[in-house]
């Protein structure tokens, strides 16, 4: 065979051999492999989560320790001129990234459809968010206290106070060369652990895949496919070409060099744990372009841990959650309020997401359960948003170092196509997925089944339930006891209103149910009796005990400070809090008393023997009181007269369900809360003692949270909740 025939085939050979794929490579293949086990094997798979926890936690020892260090060295090798020139030409490249990302943020609201919908009660709606503490969030009081508590904006404060100081000391040299010491050990550390990602992340999206419900996501999937589609735009073309218009920096050189940090970022959820690679690549990138490396290195040292206390696009676009929520409580941003929207924004977004939002939900007087749709959407969004959070890091820094160390250039021509190629992109996203959410979601409101079909949560007693109120009351026996009756004639009587939603109603197949229906039952299997239900009338109550046609009365009624000589109030066993529940679109003007006296004169109705109308009377004295039978006749058309009706929060959220046109206002900062009691009759003590004992032992013992979950919150029972989809359940049959 000749030298050339045998040269061919080993070129052949050197073709066709397999290469070994790199880390990037393998952090893929384990996501991939992940998603595949959590679908194989569903609820099994997460039991693997805590290695994920494990390598998250390993990965992120490194990184308080080397921003204080980093930053330190990296500030204090500066002059006080580079300082200045660095915040001055950081400082507008920070403010056109924001201006870029608010923009998006603005036009993505485009694409949401209209949609009706409703929740549960939570107590979210009445509680005013916990307060952020900005004091202790920035500043530094007790360094060690903000180290170990992670309060990362109070350490680079700290930080950053000792690197200038060090800016004009003649003898920093020893400070800075030990630091730089332990930042390259601290990199090394973490370039280790980075080695693990493909282990950690297999173990965390594996967990996540077979935990996690599609029905979980229904309700969000607008927000989340918004959300993805925004953020694909910003980390994948907006920002890295930002890079490509001003410096020698291409488009490909950013992504190939962060390809991995990028992935870890967005597998991780976790923009902390990147930080030291993310730095050490952008130094790589200037190296490679033989520009000035000390003071590059300097600059990316101080730019990217700083401006990681600076909200991030990532971060930003979370605020694209106030307006879902808008749009989720059918209404809009006023185009007036869009001012406020931003810089309450740009402000709140300093601190932490999770008191972050509940406050810009109350800034904007959206209903505060909508937080827990965050929380639950924040399982897919949250890593698409520190995709976009790593990619705004690189790009502020490559952008700023460039301009400070002169390598930025403004290219007329490049930096027409660059604003022409956003604005079509804009454009086209915003037209194509608005069209493709239109064709695609389907969202039929199916919440008023949540409440209409359920049924009692524990085991019932025997039970008849009268829909009449007898003629004639049983015989009197006031000499004998109460609980000496209930035992002789095997029965609890129990007095009832009807159409008083969550506490006692009819569900769809016209069984009794309810919260305190549900305690009736409770009380009368812990008796040994029976039950039978009767209908009475908050006027009549007086009277029916009185007569004896009950033994006990139920349905949220309130505890009043005296009791009659034939009544007794039990022991409150909760508290309901005051609302206005009206149409959707009069909401936002019954959220304070400045407001719904603006209103002038309006017509509410309310359903008597519930709150003091005499103390409403004088709140509002605007309001036109009118005596309704019950909520039903509000909801059901029959009076068009009224502006809305005032009722509990906890009542009128569940009429919501099945009327979602309509909504709960809650009259903040200062809402009323009333304790709801039980009404024992015949003035006998000993049995309203019981009652009392009795309330404090299923607190104690848990069921009365598991039934206030369930009819207030509208949690269902575990029995209900289908097991997680998987191969190894639903296809193979493996296992039960």
């Amino acid at each position: 065979m000749s030298d050339t025939a045998i040269e061919g085939q080993q070129r052949k050979k050197r073709r066709f051999r397999f290469k070994a794929p790199g880390l990037s490579g393998w952090i893929l293949i384990s996501i991939f492999l992940g998603l595949a086990a959590g679908l194989f094997f569903g609820e099994i798979a997460g039991k693997i989560g805590f290695v994920g926890d494990a390598y998250i936690k390993l990965i992120q020892m490194t990184v308080l320790p080397y921003i204080l260090v980093s930053l330190i060295a990296g500030i204090g090798s500066l002059s006080v001129r580079e300082a200045g020139l660095m915040a001055r030409k950081g400082g507008v490249w920070l403010l056109l990234i924001w201006a870029i990302g608010f923009l998006v943020i603005l036009l993505m609201p485009l694409t949401f459809p209209k949609w009706i919908t409703a929740s549960f009660f939570t107590s979210s709606l009445v509680e005013a968010p916990e307060a952020v503490n900005f004091l202790d969030l920035y500043i530094p009081s007790n360094p060690f206290f903000s180290l170990s508590a992670g309060l990362i904006p109070a350490i680079v404060l700290f930080s950053l106070a000792l690197g200038i100081a060090l800016m004009n000391l003649e003898s920093k040299g020893a400070i800075i060369n030990a630091c730089q010491t332990i930042s390259k050990s601290l990199v090394a550390v973490s370039g280790f652990m980075v080695k693990l990602s493909p282990i950690g992340l297999f173990a965390i999206t594996a967990a996540a895949a077979g935990t996690l419900t599609p029905s979980e996501f229904g309700r969000l999937q607008v927000y989340i496919i918004v959300f993805i589609v925004a953020s694909l735009l910003l980390s994948l073309w907006i920002l890295p070409s930002l890079v490509s218009a001003f410096t020698p920096f291409s488009y490909r050189d950013v992504m190939k060099r962060f390809q991995a940090p990028f992935l870890v970022a967005f597998a991780t959820g976790n923009l902390f744990v990147v930080l030291p690679i993310l730095i050490e690549g952008c130094k790589e990138m200037f190296r490679e372009h033989k520009t000035k490396g000390e003071d590059a290195d300097n600059y990316v040292d101080v730019l990217l841990p700083v401006y990681f206390n600076f909200p991030n696009l990532g971060k930003l676009l979370i605020i694209l959650f106030i307006l879902f929520a808008f749009w989720f409580n059918g209404s809009t941003l006023p185009l007036e309020s869009y001012p406020s929207f931003i810089i309450t924004g740009l402000i709140t977004f300093f601190g932490s997401l999770d008191l972050a939002i509940p406050f810009l939900l109350d800034f904007f007087r959206l209903p505060a359960d909508l937080y827990n749709l965050y929380i639950v959407s924040g399982v897919i969004t949250g890593r698409f948003a520190t995709l976009v959070g790593a990619v705004n890091l690189v790009v502020f820094t490559l952008l700023t170092t460039a301009a400070v160390t002169g390598l930025l250039k403004i290219r007329k021509i490049k930096l027409l196509v660059y604003i022409g190629a956003l604005v079509l992109s804009l454009t086209a996203t915003v037209a194509g997925l608005a069209l493709f959410i239109d064709k695609t979601m389907n969202n039929p409101y199916d919440r008023d089944i949540a409440i209409s079909t359920r049924d009692l949560y524990f085991e019932a007693v025997p039970a008849v339930v009268r829909d009449e109120r007898p003629e004639d009351p049983p015989r009197r026996q006031f000499e004998r006891k109460m609980l000496d009756e209930i035992f002789d004639r095997g029965v609890l009587r129990v007095g009832y209103r009807k159409n008083s939603l969550p506490w006692s109603y009819r569900n769809n197949i016209g069984e009794l149910v309810g919260l305190d229906i549900e305690l009736a039952h409770l009380l009368a299997g812990d008796l040994g009796v029976s039950l039978e239900f009767i209908p009475y009338e908050m006027e009549m109550i007086d009277n029916d005990l009185l007569q004896r046609r009950f033994d006990i009365a139920m349905s949220s009624i309130l505890t009043k400070t005296y009791s009659g000589s034939h009544m007794n109030y039990t022991e409150p066993y909760m508290d309901i809090s005051a609302a206005f529940v009206v149409p959707d679109h009069l909401r936002n003007n019954f959220e304070s008393i400045e407001k719904i006296k603006a209103l002038g004169f309006i017509r509410i109705g309310y359903v008597p023997g519930g709150f003091n109308l005499e103390i409403l009377q004088t709140i509002f004295p605007r309001i036109l009181w009118t005596e309704i039978d019950d909520m039903s006749v509000f909801f059901g058309g029959s009076r068009p007269d009224l502006d809305g009706v005032f009722a509990s929060a906890e009542s009128g959220s569940a009429w919501t369900l099945l009327h979602p046109e309509f909504n709960v206002s809650v009259v903040k900062p200062n809402y009323v809360r009333y304790p709801v009691s039980f009404i024992t009759g015949g003035n006998d003590i000993e049995f309203t003692a019981y009652v009392d004992r009795w309330i404090s032992i299923i607190k104690r013992n848990g069921q009365f949270d598991t039934m206030y979950g369930y009819w207030l919150q509208g949690k269902d029972k575990p029995e209900d909740i289908p097991p997680r989809w998987s191969v190894i359940r639903d296809v193979l049959g493996w296992i039960e």
